[in-house]
């Protein structure tokens, strides 16, 4: 608002932050499915029935990574038709907005854990421990829908550890976000490295 910009502190968009990520999960399954081994694949495909017969798809992670990694065709074919809706009610809101500000990841940085397995790590959100895949959430909205990101730092946290946003733009509207982050970075003194450790 110093610099001039017209802020909107709680616009209405056009997709649920969760039916968003439940449709970048989709996509982004499939695209990792798609790259597995083949014994890896014939394992999963094989396991997925048991898990989903066992309710376990839809409440734990494992369980829809399976379905999702192997899912057909058709199942895909409808999520990218999904992707194309959300695309398009996103050009809706763009035509009021030049970009739309969110965070990157629930989190500041978390501390680097090699434990176990991605299903099984854990992160704290507020003192909740939640799994480890929801940093993903608040990427969700634009990869799904193919919008351009550029990320940009706006402070640091208590502990001195940056923080950032991700600067969403309309379909093929990269320049704009690219701009926002220079025009930022002009007005707030942009990147900042940390103190030598």
């Amino acid at each position: 608002r110093a610099a001039g910009c017209r802020v909107d502190a709680a616009p209405e968009l056009p997709v649920t932050l969760d039916a968003a990520f439940q449709l970048y999960e989709k996509l982004l399954n499939a695209i990792i499915g798609a790259g597995l081994p083949a014994k890896v694949a014939n394992g999963l495909r094989r396991i997925a029935p048991v898990l989903k017969l066992f309710g376990r798809d839809t409440s734990g992670q494992l369980g829809r990574f399976a379905n999702t990694a192997t899912q057909r065709f058709r199942e895909w074919a409808r999520s990218n038709e999904m992707r194309e809706r959300q695309r398009q009610a996103w050009e809706g809101f763009f035509a009021d907005y030049d970009v739309l500000l969110m965070p990157v990841t629930v989190t500041q940085a978390i501390a680097h854990d090699h434990g176990g397995n991605l299903f099984s790590r854990r992160i704290d959100v507020d003192g909740d421990k939640r799994p480890y895949f929801q940093q993903f959430v608040w990427i969700g909205p634009p990869t799904s829908a193919l919008l351009p990101v550029t990320c940009a730092p706006v402070g640091r946290s208590d502990d001195g550890l940056p923080i950032g946003m991700q600067i969403v733009g309309g379909y093929g509207e990269d320049r704009t976000t690219i701009e926002f982050a220079r025009l930022l970075a002009e007005a707030h003194g942009g990147f900042q490295a940390p103190p030598e450790a």
